[in-house]
């Protein structure tokens, strides 16, 4: 622009050399300021225009330029126009080149932003001769300018602009407020025109020191810096929280964006106290339903469990029918006790599902048993059809699928007064060993309406008040179905017709176990006397001590009772058990710590007794949670006999197939090493001996007993008559309680192992 000014004026400066001829080159620079980018005109020393350029005839129309009005303040606003003469008559007064902005009007009349430059103009000696003006429309721009100006001074979040400032080194010291909105101004209560100009570790220093961290990572190189983020600050000074964002405008400044989040801070905080107070209120709740559940279960075992065994007993048939009544009103009990507990799980998100291989074929066998019982009484008729695609033993959560299906049969049967309920199961897909299954639940009853069918799978839903006093229920059954057969990939569905029927079904998704091969069983080999297992039952609950001491009076078992778990691991230092069934919750010491005690004690000993849970929690997958802890198995309150039976049955056949296995091994151990001692035998009694000692220390004098017999089996396989005379020495002052003799004994064996280990 500046090699313009120099043309304009050489232009300017040979139109007033009127004494000399004007030569080609004039021409050549009037042909030039047509095509300058702006309007170019030149006013003399007395401040008249004498020379317009064609853009700016064009631009104000020729008629309003004529030789009587030497200037166009005729067309200038109004309102510019006593700021126009003011500047310019005082430049002029000065002689110094000067710029101006002011509205000048078009040729249609509207009036657009202008700047004029004007530089001042000077003949050859030096003297005065006027100004020449390059004027430019910037309405575009000051629109632009103002709209933004706009926004910056009407938006809702405080800004500030400011600008950086540094030491001698470059580095960021402090910023200095160049301009705020008037939000910046509400929100912390300060005028704009009292802290521009100010430095911000004045005005704001907690803030401007947290930026000046942020900036101490700047970037030498380029001198720019990433976007500052500061999303919870809080302003004490007005008791304020914000959220601060500042980005590099320019070079050199920064523009900082601050929003008010107190209200969002103090949401979020009523937030969390009402999430905490939830789930306090959740938490009470669960304690609730599970000491509920404790108190509830514990007497029902106590009546459950006697009603059973007197039903085993010799009873008349009227006796017979009482308890069978009794029996199935606290059944009932137990079933409401379940399906709240259910959807205590279900509202929390804890309802899991758990896979083991069972016999599917064998669960619908016991499903009809049971149920055809209820049929009959009602005068129905109750079949099932299995495809015969469907394979014998699967792979998913039995439990689970079970109670589906009864929860559909039951209220089939329920509401099924004359005619039949029938089930049906076929393959719908198979890849692998993948397969799903459809279930179909038929039967003649009430039937629904499809208004009604919106209520079934709703909590505590009854399809008519008039049917809930006919048929009692906690109207959950539906409810935990659905949650189920969702959790196990399937979905549900109803067909029902009014006064005709329904027929509910329902997919799951489970997996074919892999064929086991024909395995030679050991039952033939087994003697009684060998799967005979001796049992300590820790309970604090003298009617369940009472019912399972009764169940286990009828078994070839032999059994030890405590009240707690102190008590508990006093018999275990005296002697050993095969299988414990811990009660959870009792005084003194509680089944769960008495567990990591006798697991902990375990690794030591060698010794790790088949704990079995007997509880009355049924809380959140309270199975899994304590087989987690280390028991082995799980019973819950009230107990099922056949269940009990069955796990004493399980581990009576393994006991009595270790003892088999063992004689086997003994023998092969026998004809392999008789007369060619190995040096890992003696390693094996030396770590043999090592735990006698342990328990020695422990006075557990049953561990030691079967320690020093172990020692001998293996001096006699190994034909060592010193050490297996030793061990028997040992294993009858173990029967006697002799430590001392024990003390004297241990040195001579080591001395034995010492000699072929070197240990």
């Amino acid at each position: 622009m500046k090699q313009w000014w120099q043309i304009v004026t050489k232009v300017l400066f040979l139109f007033r050399k009127k004494e000399e001829k004007l030569d080609r080159s004039a021409d050549f620079y009037l042909n030039l300021f047509d095509n300058i980018p702006g309007m170019v005109w030149r006013k003399n020393s007395k401040l008249e225009c004498d020379y317009y350029n064609s853009k700016f005839v064009n631009f104000v129309g020729k008629e309003s330029l004529n030789n009587e009005v030497k200037n166009f303040k005729h067309l200038i606003h109004k309102d510019d126009l006593n700021m126009y003469n003011d500047i310019t008559n005082h430049n002029f007064k000065l002689r110094k080149s000067f710029q101006i902005e002011y509205r000048l009007r078009r040729h249609d009349g509207e009036y657009r932003w202008m700047i004029d430059r004007r530089s001042v103009i000077n003949d050859m000696e030096g003297n005065f001769i006027g100004y020449v003006g390059v004027s430019n429309d910037v309405t575009d721009k000051k629109i632009a300018e103002e709209k933004y100006k706009s926004l910056f001074y009407n938006m809702s979040d405080a800004f500030v602009y400011s600008k950086i400032i540094k030491d001698e080194n470059d580095r960021a010291i402090d910023f200095k407020i160049v301009e705020a909105n008037s939000a910046f101004e509400k929100l912390f209560n300060l005028k704009c025109k009292d802290i521009c100009g100010k430095s911000c570790s004045e005005v704001f220093p907690n803030m401007s020191m947290l930026f000046l961290e942020k900036l101490k990572d700047l970037n030498s190189s380029s001198g720019r810096f990433d976007n500052i983020h500061l999303n919870e600050f809080y302003y004490d000074k007005n008791s304020k929280w914000l959220s601060i964002s500042a980005f590099e405008a320019e070079k050199g400044y920064i523009g900082t964006i601050i929003t008010d989040v107190t209200e969002i801070k103090n949401s979020e905080l009523k937030l969390k106290v009402a999430m905490d107070e939830a789930q306090a209120a959740n938490k009470a709740k669960s304690m609730f339903l599970a000491t509920m559940s404790h108190e509830i279960r514990t007497p029902l075992n106590g009546m459950l469990g006697m009603i059973d065994l007197t039903l085993r007993s010799k009873l008349g048939k009227e006796q017979v029918e009482n308890l069978k009544v009794a029996k199935e009103s606290a059944k009932t009990l137990l079933r409401v006790i379940n399906d709240v507990l259910d959807i205590s799980k279900i509202e929390a998100g804890k309802l899991n599902i758990w896979s083991s291989e069972f016999n599917f074929y064998e669960i619908m066998e016991n499903i009809i048993k049971t149920y055809s019982v209820f049929a009959q009484d009602k005068g129905i008729q109750i079949d099932c059809s299995i495809d015969k695609e469907v394979p014998k033993i699967l792979i998913g959560d039995f439990g689970r699928l079970r109670q589906v299906i009864e929860n559909l049969v039951s209220n089939a049967i329920k509401f099924t007064d004359k005619g039949s309920v029938s089930i049906s199961v076929k393959k719908l897909n198979h890849i692998d060993n993948d397969i799903e299954l459809v279930f179909y639940i038929k039967d003649t009853g009430i039937g629904i309406s499809e208004d009604e069918n919106s209520l079934l799978f709703k909590s505590f839903s009854q399809i008519d008040g008039s049917y809930t006093r006919q048929f009692n229920g906690t109207g959950l059954g539906l409810v935990i179905s659905k949650e189920l057969v969702e959790k196990m990939n399937g979905s549900i569905s109803v067909k029902s017709e009014k006064g005709k029927g329904s027929t509910f079904s329902f997919t799951c998704k489970l997996k074919i176990a892999n064929k086991q091969s024909n395995k030679l069983g050991l039952s033939s080999k087994i003697s009684s006397s060998k799967g005979i297992l001796r049992i300590l039952l820790v309970d604090d609950d003298k009617v369940n001590q009472l019912v399972i001491s009764k169940i286990l009076e009828n078994t070839k078992h032999t059994f030890t009772i405590c009240n707690n778990g102190k008590e508990a691991l006093d018999y275990l230092e005296k002697e050993q058990f095969d299988i414990i069934f811990m009660d959870i919750q009792m005084p003194v010491k509680d089944g769960v710590s008495t567990t990591r005690i006798i697991r902990e004690r375990g690794k030591f000993t060698g010794v790790q007794p088949v704990i079995v849970a007997i509880t009355a929690y049924a809380l959140n997958g309270d199975k899994e949670k304590f087989l987690k802890l280390g028991m082995n198995e799980y019973l819950s309150k009230p107990i099922d006999i056949d269940e009990f039976y069955f796990i004493l049955n399980k581990y009576s056949k393994k006991k009595a197939e270790k003892c088999i296995l063992d004689s086997i091994k003994d023998n092969s151990k026998i004809s392999i090493f008789k007369g060619k001692p190995n040096i890992n035998d003696y390693f094996n009694i030396a770590e043999k001996l090592e735990k006698l000692e342990f328990n020695l220390k422990a006075r557990n004098i049953s561990c030691i007993e079967q320690y020093s017999r172990e020692i001998k089996e293996l001096g006699e396989a190994i034909e060592d008559k010193k050490i297996k005379q030793l061990a028997f020495r040992m294993e009858l002052a173990a029967r006697r309680g002799d430590y001392s003799e024990l003390n004297l004994i241990i040195p001579e064996l080591k001395i034995r192992t010492h000699n072929f280990t070197g240990n």
